[in-house]
């Protein structure tokens, strides 16, 4: 489930910024690939998939249990 940092209110645009509180996902099967970090500052000119959640199970419904914590913000 993909986030970007982009504003509903203002057509979609970027908003670039300071990411004042990064708390990632975590837990069996949770991976995230990112580069970002509090304090991290987000260029008005970048790429919007800024962190990659990756999650896995044995079935399906087990991957969706372990996402469904992880796909609310995960910065702000």
């Amino acid at each position: 489930m993909p986030r970007e940092c982009r504003r509903p209110a203002r057509n979609f645009q970027p908003s670039p910024g300071t990411i004042t509180a990064y708390h990632p996902p975590g837990g069996p099967g949770v991976r995230v690939d990112t580069h970002i970090y509090d304090g991290y500052t987000v260029p008005p000119y970048y790429d919007s998939l800024l962190a990659k959640v990756i999650v896995h199970g044995n079935t399906r419904a087990e991957a969706l249990a372990r996402i469904a914590p992880g796909a609310g913000l995960v910065y702000h």
